[in-house]
């Protein structure tokens, strides 16, 4: 049996291209821990529970609500969610999880858009700049990341930009 150099180089492109491929994982892990870690600033935001509330109500009801059923000045009036699988998916990590529950949802959500990000950006900058520039973007938009559903919608729209 022989070892030949041409293994070797084939070997060591294997290696880099699978640590060139964990990288997005490994930077997206680290920002899921890092939001996690710092839950409680997620909860900086008076709306948070009166989107879990909305969305206990779409599971209680089984039905989206047409109406406003939680506000005394708009009580009544014609409402439709537009954020209503958020709702449902906060309400969800509430019932079971309680505070941590939104928590650890939106800090999945930011973790996956970290990923997400850096691995759109391979295909035009090199993985040190894709790395930098999305934590230029973090770092820039840490103030906007609250536990609400419109914080997502924004997270998938700054995704779609890249293309």
């Amino acid at each position: 049996m022989s070892i030949s150099i041409a293994d070797r180089a084939v070997n060591a492109a294997t290696t880099r291209n699978i640590a060139r491929a964990l990288v997005p994982l490994l930077a997206g892990a680290t920002a899921y821990l890092l939001f996690l870690s710092m839950g409680e600033i997620l909860l900086r935001d008076s709306d948070t529970l009166w989107q879990i509330r909305i969305g206990q109500w779409i599971v209680e009801h089984r039905t989206m609500p047409y109406t406003d059923v939680h506000t005394f000045t708009r009580f009544g009036e014609p409402w439709m969610s537009s954020s209503w699988l958020s709702q449902v998916l906060f309400a969800a990590a509430y019932e079971s999880l309680g505070w941590a529950g939104p928590i650890i949802l939106t800090s999945l959500a930011i973790g996956a858009t970290v990923t997400i990000f850096i691995h759109l950006l391979d295909q035009y900058v090199d993985q040190t700049r894709s790395i930098l520039l999305v934590t230029l973007a973090v770092l820039m938009s840490a103030t906007h990341f609250l536990a609400r559903p419109t914080c997502w919608r924004s997270r998938s729209w700054s995704l779609s930009s890249v293309d």
